[in-house]
């Protein structure tokens, strides 16, 4: 049977382009699925490299973002 669901990542990117994980949202079943699935996300985002921030009237600001993961599990 073939699952597919989707993780909703927010996170934010501070004045100095850091992306923070703020919240992961899913389904609980795909934790059932793939139990670590929180600190695999964590770990992937913490190693993406620094980005540009936000500017806001010429000056860097944080945002805060929503990324949806789309997963898929076939058995």
């Amino acid at each position: 049977q073939i699952m597919i669901d989707t993780i909703n990542v927010f996170f934010e990117i501070n004045k100095s382009g850091k992306l923070t994980v703020q919240k992961l949202d899913f389904n609980p079943k795909i934790k059932e699925i793939i139990p670590n699935l929180d600190s695999l996300i964590r770990i992937s985002i913490s190693q993406v490299k620094d980005v540009s921030p936000a500017i806001k009237r010429g000056q860097p600001v944080k945002i805060s973002l929503e990324m949806p993961l789309l997963i898929t599990n076939k058995n």
